[in-house]
């Protein structure tokens, strides 16, 4: 079954992430499918926002868009700001926060792995 993983932020340059997600070698197989969801018409309220949509049936999908997300905030040379959604979980990172890759990379893998909740019972 496949597994989806989107990443939304308010910066346009969530796209270059999709360059960095086709270069993994775990997620070449997946579909890698930017969204804009940016306002179409001048004067439209509200918050633009674009997302980046993984699908994959590669069972190590969480740990590889984890680890390219978080190599690719540690390469920012201004704040960041993204939210990482894996089914009914999600997470928000800040750069001017955490900005270390390794550990932004265990931060979402642990905020969003499912096999969290198992490992409670």
């Amino acid at each position: 079954m496949p597994t989806t993983i989107t990443i939304d932020s308010t910066e346009p340059e969530i796209f270059a992430l999709a360059d960095w997600c086709r270069r993994d070698d775990t997620l070449r197989t997946a579909r890698i499918a930017p969204v804009s969801n940016r306002a179409a018409e001048p004067g439209a309220m509200g918050l633009l926002s674009d997302s980046l949509q993984v699908v994959s049936d590669h069972e190590a999908l969480l740990t590889a868009v984890a680890t390219t997300v978080g190599v690719w905030l540690g390469t920012r040379h201004r704040r960041t700001r993204i939210r990482v959604r894996h089914g009914e979980r999600s997470v928000e990172i800040d750069t001017g926060h955490l900005k270390d890759p390794e550990k932004i990379a265990s931060f979402i893998t642990r905020q969003l792995d499912p096999a969290r909740d198992a490992d409670k019972d």
